[in-house]
């Protein structure tokens, strides 16, 4: 099934997160290993991505706790 609301969801690399989240590169390891950051929603090769919505759903998560 289409939907629409992810058509316009960006993919965003560590380096986008980071800046999102102003955080280290380590840092942000650091909560992939810990479990405590979700897991990417794209792997290109080795590269991985999250969706804009994805991050900003755990920013809010975040916030919220």
């Amino acid at each position: 099934m289409h939907d629409p609301s992810r058509e316009c969801d960006r993919l965003l690399s560590v380096r986008s997160v980071r800046a999102l989240l102003d955080i280290s590169d380590r840092g942000l390891r650091r909560w992939i290993a810990a479990g405590m950051f979700p897991k990417p929603d794209r792997r290109i090769g080795r590269s991985i991505r999250w969706r804009e919505s994805t991050i900003q759903a755990f920013i809010e998560g975040y916030e919220d706790g």
